[in-house]
């Protein structure tokens, strides 16, 4: 996903480290079930992956009432990567399946 956060373009891209990060933030295993939590979840992809950002939390939420539509968008690309199983390695995955294949 592409977002563009006070006229700086950024990649968002989950990843195990936004994941660390929201359970630390909210100190509880990752499973977002509200707003506020998908909310801590897109910030945590974009700090995660851009730790250099200077970009407090509450920077971001000023950005998002500017950009609503965003949350929606971005708990519609987590639904989409996440049915993708965006952890998996896909070489592992072939590899393993030929030799599945093979036998």
């Amino acid at each position: 996903m592409e977002i563009i956060i006070f006229g700086t373009n950024y990649t968002l891209k989950q990843s195990f480290r936004a994941i660390i990060m929201w359970e630390q933030a909210l100190h509880k295993p990752f499973a977002p079930s509200n707003t506020y939590e998908m909310l801590v979840y897109f910030y945590c992809c974009i700090v995660g992956n851009y730790p250099d950002i200077d970009l407090p939390f509450d920077a971001f939420m000023a950005w998002i009432d500017e950009h609503p539509h965003l949350v929606s968008d971005f708990a519609q690309w987590v639904a989409r990567s996440n049915s993708n199983d965006i952890f998996n390695d896909n070489k592992v995955i072939t590899d393993e399946k030929k030799r599945t294949d093979n036998r």
